[in-house]
C-alpha cells in the first residue's frame, strides 16, 4: 500500500479559506442579540410576516384606544389597535416580555391571561419574534390581554431585561418590580402588583 503525503500547505491553506468563509458567512446574516432560557440564539423577525401583518393581527388580542401611545412613540399592536408605549399607561401594569420561542413564556401566559382576567392591567411585549409566530401562539392560548411587537428587542434596553421570559410591574411608567425566569402562579404575580401598591 503506498501511503501519499501531502505538504502541510495544501491542508491548511483550504482549511484556512473555510474558516474565513464561515465567519464571513455568519456576519452576513441579520439577528438580534437575544438568547432564550437555554443560552441558545434566536433568529430575528425577518421571516415571512414580520411587523404589522395583517393575518397577525387578525389572530392576536386588540390593543384598548385607552392604552394608545401619546404622540405616536410607542410600538405596534400585535393585534388591531393603536400602538401602545407602556411607560405611558397611568396606574399599575404588568408587562410580560414574550416570543413564539420561548418554551417557558409559553408555560406563563395562560397564568397570566388568567391574571389579567381578573382585573389587572397586562399589556405583553412580544420580543425577538416574528409577529405571525407570536399571534399564532396568542390565538392558540387563547390570550386575552394585548401585547405589542418588539422585534429589534428596543426594550430590552429600556425595561432592563436580558434573556426570556422576564416580567415587570410598571406603576405610572417606572418599573417598580420584576419577575427573572418563569411565573408559575397567579400567587407570584399578585404579590409583585402588591408591593408595587404599596401592600
Amino acid at each position: 500500500m503506498r501511503t501519499r503525503w501531502f505538504p502541510a500547505s495544501s491542508v491548511i491553506v483550504p482549511m484556512a479559506l473555510l474558516a474565513l468563509l464561515a465567519l464571513l458567512a455568519g456576519c452576513a446574516g441579520t439577528s438580534v442579540d437575544v438568547t432564550n432560557s437555554a443560552g441558545e440564539p434566536v433568529a430575528g423577525a425577518s421571516g415571512p410576516g414580520s411587523v404589522g401583518s395583517a393575518t397577525a393581527q387578525d389572530e392576536a388580542p386588540r390593543c384598548p384606544k385607552r392604552l394608545a401611545a401619546t404622540g405616536g412613540q410607542g410600538l405596534v399592536c400585535l393585534g388591531q389597535g393603536p400602538a401602545i408605549d407602556v411607560f405611558d399607561i397611568a396606574g399599575v401594569v404588568v408587562v410580560p416580555v414574550w416570543a413564539s420561542w420561548c418554551g417557558p413564556c409559553r408555560d406563563e401566559l395562560p397564568i397570566l391571561a388568567r391574571f389579567h382576567e381578573s382585573g389587572t392591567n397586562v399589556v405583553g411585549v412580544a420580543a425577538a419574534d416574528n409577529s405571525s409566530a407570536a399571534a399564532a401562539l396568542a390565538q392558540e392560548l387563547s390570550l386575552t390581554f394585548p401585547s405589542v411587537q418588539d422585534p429589534d428587542s428596543s426594550t430590552r434596553a429600556t425595561l432592563g431585561w436580558s434573556g426570556l421570559p422576564a416580567t415587570f410591574v410598571l406603576r405610572d411608567g417606572v418599573v417598580v418590580g420584576r419577575i427573572t425566569g418563569q411565573v408559575t402562579s397567579e400567587d407570584q404575580l399578585r404579590q409583585a402588583v402588591g408591593d408595587a401598591r404599596g401592600g
